[in-house]
């Protein structure tokens, strides 16, 4: 079946005029055009004019021999379908030819029946290559038109991508991404939030245990990080396993979420966990005191005659009095005590793993020290401290309250002292 030909153009460049003449009348029986040129000068310039399918060149030619002409020809078409034709006489030419690496080499007198055969094996494998690419391009055109980015890949290498994904990485097609990452699963950095990355079967066991709320992936790249939703689809193919992987940047809803957290978590003047934190992280961490029965303490701490500095100095010298006070209690707090800002100028500490008398010291510190700690117009700060321990078959209201009237009896006998839950420790 020779209807490949049909489709396709040719360009028959020969110097001898019979030759060119019987060669000619065959080839226009098969294809859709001949261009036909005497030497390898005008045929160069009718390549130029036409851009034919295949050429067909003799070797040795005035003015241009088809070797040269061949290789301006693959300079400006560098898959150009060429066929060399030359006799046993032109061996000096053969080792040129052969090292380009044509697409076919006859010898003289050419049998038109196979010359005809070899082009049409030729003209199959161009048309089917054509059409490869026309699949290429159409399946990168929906890819390019999608808002998300698409990448079809076995997670290792990559057989498509859109054009969003290469302009992340600012290079222009798969081979440059390449030079770049080993594989495709690198571009993801580990975060805390984010899908495993160690491994191909790490990452998709992880995409697949997430929830859909939690697919999401990280990716570092000349400095910026971004936050991606992550989709993954399997696709069958004869001989492989492919994913196509869709990913929404997320990152400023990301960012948000965090704000949104952080603004959650931690008191806005004092940047200290938030009473709300503070209902989260004290159920649990009771709840494993009194199962692995552990030592467990709870101090409220508050700011004496807080309400005074208000009314003489201002609120925003209140503010700083406060920001400060927090801050001194961070810097000097064990790095397993958690602090919280229960309301106002009052704080709340977890002492988890401390018995009832080492908390009595940290807090004892912490009342101590606040003598040395220098305050706008020389304000004066001192703390009343309630503190108490896990009992047996406690409860956590139970644990919170004694230290609440603990806090209450330091402030009745007189401020600036810790009061163990039914015991007192006085100020010196």
């Amino acid at each position: 079946m020779l209807h490949f030909l049909q489709q396709l153009t040719v360009l028959y460049v020969e110097d001898e005029n019979h030759i060119r003449e019987g060669y000619s009348k065959v080839l226009k029986r098969h294809f859709k055009e001949v261009f036909c040129a005497s030497d390898g000068l005008e045929g160069l310039e009718m390549y130029k004019q036409y851009l034919p399918d295949i050429v067909i060149t003799d070797i040795r030619m005035p003015n241009k021999n088809g070797i040269e002409m061949a290789k301006d020809i693959l300079n400006i078409t560098p898959k150009q379908i060429i066929v060399f034709t030359t006799a046993h006489s032109e061996s000096e030419y053969t080792m040129q030819a052969l090292e380009m690496q044509v697409s076919g080499y006859m010898l003289k007198p050419v049998d038109k029946n196979k010359l005809v055969e070899k082009l049409n094996n030729l003209a199959e494998n161009l048309l089917a290559n054509r059409e490869n690419i026309k699949h290429q391009k159409a399946i990168q055109s929906i890819l390019n038109t999608q808002s998300n980015i698409l990448i079809l890949t076995d997670l290792e290498d990559i057989e498509f991508a859109s054009k969003s994904f290469f302009d992340l990485f600012n290079v222009t097609n798969k081979e440059e991404f390449s030079q770049k990452f080993k594989r495709f699963i690198d571009i993801f950095s580990p975060c805390d939030d984010c899908c495993c990355i160690k491994s191909k079967n790490d990452f998709i066991k992880s995409y697949k245990d997430n929830a859909e709320c939690q697919k999401i992936v990280s990716i570092s790249y000349d400095g910026h990080v971004k936050k991606y939703q992550i989709k993954i689809d399997t696709v069958m193919t004869e001989s492989e396993e492919l994913y196509v992987v869709s990913l929404w940047d997320v990152t400023s809803l990301h960012e948000e979420k965090l704000n949104a957290e952080f603004r959650a978590d931690y008191d806005e003047l004092t940047k200290v966990y938030t009473r709300v934190k503070f209902n989260d992280i004290y159920e649990i961490e009771f709840l494993r005191a009194q199962r692995y029965q552990r030592e467990f303490s709870l101090a409220i701490l508050d700011i004496d005659h807080f309400k005074s500095i208000n009314d003489q100095f201002g609120h925003l010298i209140g503010d700083e009095v406060l920001q400060k006070f927090a801050k001194y209690c961070l810097d000097n707090l064990r790095s397993t005590d958690l602090f919280f800002r229960w309301g106002g100028e009052e704080f709340v500490l977890i002492l988890s793993e401390t018995s009832q008398e080492q908390a009595s010291l940290v807090c004892e510190k912490l009342r101590r020290g606040l003598t040395e700690l220098e305050f706008p117009f020389g304000i004066i700060l001192s703390i009343s401290i309630g503190l108490s321990s896990i009992r047996e078959n406690d409860s956590k209201n139970g644990l919170f309250e004694r230290a609440d009237k603990a806090l209450f009896k330091a402030k009745q006998s007189g401020r600036n002292q810790v009061v163990v839950s039914e015991k007192t420790r006085y100020a010196n």
